[in-house]
């Protein structure tokens, strides 16, 4: 199995929590009465295009609904087809199948999965960063989140979560 390792993608994108809070976006979606919470996407393009963010969905007092790493890469090989995500404590996190589209002679081929965090995940890990293990049929992919970066997330998101309860975002 390959794995593919992105610690080093990840301090290079984002050096400081105020570049990570700077990059979170804040959106409300009126028609049901969500608001989503999305970090600045992390990019690599070695061996493959792969990018990565995390995402929050808050309902309409300010509670987290979900929280997820989104991922996707574009290859000209074949789909790694992950179907589970352990993170470096070894705890299982589900995986969610969001997209998947085959590769043409003019077309990378497109894999986008949500591994999802348990309640009160994030907290937990602003000050370990996040380590997890994408695990497929064929191959890995380990995905690290720095503490800058979640540091920065979770300061907006906070932001987020105040505006949704007093309605003025």
């Amino acid at each position: 199995m390959a794995i593919l390792l992105l610690s080093g993608c990840v301090s290079a994108g984002i050096s400081t929590p105020e570049q990570a809070s700077a990059g979170t976006q804040i959106e409300h979606d009126k028609y049901r009465q969500v608001t989503y919470v999305t970090g600045p996407s992390l990019i690599v393009n070695s061996p493959s295009y792969q990018r990565w963010q995390i995402l929050t969905s808050l309902n309409d007092r300010g509670e987290i609904i979900a929280s997820w790493i989104e991922y996707g890469e574009t290859t000209d090989s074949g789909h790694s087809y992950y179907r589970a995500a352990h993170d470096d404590l070894g705890h299982g996190l589900r995986v969610e199948t969001l997209d998947r589209e085959r590769a043409t002679r003019s077309i990378q081929g497109l894999e986008e999965v949500a591994v999802h965090f348990p309640e009160g995940y994030l907290r937990e890990h602003l000050h370990t960063g996040i380590d997890v293990q994408l695990e497929g049929r064929r191959g890995d992919t380990v995905i690290k989140i720095g503490t800058n970066y979640i540091a920065g997330y979770w300061s907006k998101l906070l932001i987020a979560q105040a505006c949704v309860k007093d309605h003025t975002c």
